[in-house]
């Protein structure tokens, strides 16, 4: 269902330098289906497949997303339940790794006014990748902030080279 934040269209990128250069190895819609009733709760949840690559990092930008007023769609993102693998991998490489969130236009943690990313205490980065999958009681991540239209992405150290193939 359409929830507030959650992503309609996404860029997945993958880094096996430590986070130095990137290459996009996923891009698009997270659902082909965009019903809004609670009865089809599809909307914001993806499975995304790519040929298998080796990766240090990972890192998920939302380049648009829901807001239940529409005026204020695109302004932020919520990310919970996130979950990496590989082609012969039944372990989730994203458990509980450290994650950030950034800007997507500087890569900084503010934005061009100095505004600092929006990571509320209530919903923290943490919760996009610690294995808890109950976003209908608010475990997922929030960032972005109220009143910026900016993308920001999500960025995930899997902290050793990975053989990766799909994000949950």
């Amino acid at each position: 269902w359409k929830c507030t934040g959650n992503l309609h269209d996404y860029i997945l990128e993958v880094s096996s330098d430590g986070g130095n250069t990137w290459t996009e190895v996923s891009a698009g819609p997270t659902s082909d289906d965009h019903d809004s009733t609670q009865d089809n709760m599809t909307d914001g949840t993806t499975q995304i497949t790519f040929s298998p690559v080796e990766a240090t990092h990972v890192r998920l930008s939302g380049t648009s997303s829901h807001h239940w007023i529409s005026s204020l769609e695109n302004h932020f993102m919520t990310v919970g339940d996130v979950r990496l693998y590989g082609e012969k991998l039944t372990q989730n490489l994203a458990l509980n790794k450290p994650a950030t969130v950034k800007w997507t236009a500087n890569d900084a943690a503010v934005d061009a006014s100095g505004n600092n990313v929006v990571n509320s205490s209530d919903r923290p980065v943490t919760m996009a990748n610690d294995g808890i999958n109950n976003n209908f009681v608010g475990n997922y991540a929030d960032f972005g902030k109220d009143n910026v239209r900016a993308s920001a992405y999500l960025q995930i150290d899997l902290e050793k080279l990975s053989d990766i193939n799909s994000l949950h």
